[in-house]
């Protein structure tokens, strides 16, 4: 007769065995405006794998499908919704802690109205990529490098609001692109560092929306895209803006798929230069930039990276560390990006 812990831990094993290989369950509406989108065919990308069809939305929109858990070094699922006559649609899912498990998109999947195809005309021809429609709507030209950074106007409060909000979203991409030089221009042993631009987008976004945020972001292929507000105050006989925005670094290496950043400021709300107003801005700004920047280049290395660019990556981030203390926001973000370096090294 088998001793009783053994049992015990042989029970143990299969319950763990099972919860590693259960299935987890994904489920979200598709919609064209407010009409339920039917036989809309739901499919899933994991890494650079080929995409895997799941199943199609039922009558009402619904659909509900199953996948595996993420693997450990994996913290994105990439949901791909097609239907004829519409371009496809991207969603990005987070891995939940704990289980491991993607989590299900928060809001309906929406399609174009009247599109053709990722790759085709509305004759049915061919063209080089299906983006314009896209573009036509954001206001904005995808990104040729991925070095762009893209702004949502900013909804302002208050007495005059609507002066400071035309002002303000006409003149964040210079205040914000100024900031961004002046730290990096601060960075010490960083003898180049990539020109970023930093345009907007005519589509209102919320900072709470997050999956719609990715969304553009990976159509413009961005470094990252911004949404905030801000509220006018009287600050010392003088009025100010205080704005919060929120920056969402877009590119993703392995277990890494950066945190959304919320980042506060007061500036005036007078028609002072942009490279003015950018001085009373957060180094914040910067920082968050280097590190968008560090983890493109990260996805983009290949299997059998090369050792100087490794060292290049290591370099710059020692350097972004060396500019902050023990309660920065970004210093966890960045310690994780030093050890997937580190990983990669494959010398002294």
């Amino acid at each position: 007769m088998r001793p009783l812990w053994a049992v015990a831990a042989a029970v143990l094993l299969l319950l763990a065995a099972g919860r590693a290989s259960a299935a987890c369950p994904v489920t979200g509406e598709v919609k064209l405006g407010d009409l339920p989108i039917a036989d809309a065919d739901i499919a899933t990308v994991l890494g650079g794998a080929d995409p895997v069809s799941r199943g199609h939305s039922g009558a009402d929109g619904r659909f509900a499908i199953t996948v595996d858990p993420l693997p450990r070094d994996m913290q994105v699922l990439k949901l791909v919704v097609t239907k004829p006559g519409h371009a496809p649609v991207l969603r990005l899912l987070l891995k939940a802690a704990g289980s491991g498990c993607p989590l299900s998109p928060q809001e309906p999947v929406a399609l174009d109205p009247g599109l053709p195809p990722a790759g085709t005309t509305a004759s049915g021809g061919t063209t080089a990529t299906g983006a314009g429609d896209t573009e036509t709507k954001l206001c904005a030209k995808r990104s040729s490098l991925g070095l762009t950074v893209f702004i949502a106007p900013y909804r302002i409060y208050g007495g005059g609001a609507d002066q400071a909000a035309e002002r303000l979203n006409r003149d964040l991409p210079e205040i914000v692109h100024h900031r961004i030089l002046a730290f990096e221009s601060s960075l010490a042993g960083v003898t180049s560092f990539p020109d970023v631009s930093v345009e907007t987008i005519c589509l209102p976004l919320t900072a709470a929306q997050g999956e719609r945020a990715q969304e553009v972001g990976h159509n413009l292929n961005a470094l990252g895209v911004i949404a905030g507000e801000g509220e006018l105050r009287d600050s010392q006989g003088k009025t100010v803006i205080d704005l919060v925005s929120v920056f969402r670094a877009m590119p993703a290496y392995k277990s890494y798929a950066g945190v959304p950043l919320s980042i506060e400021d007061t500036i005036p709300s007078d028609s002072l230069r942009p490279s003015r107003i950018a001085e009373q801005m957060r180094d914040i700004w910067g920082k968050q930039i280097v590190l968008a920047y560090a983890l493109q280049q990260l996805a983009s290395l290949p299997a059998t990276p090369d050792q100087a660019e490794i060292g290049k990556l290591t370099a710059l981030m020692v350097s972004l560390r060396k500019t902050m203390t023990a309660d920065d926001p970004l210093l966890g973000q960045v310690e994780q990006v030093q050890a997937l370096l580190s990983d990669l090294k494959t010398g002294p």
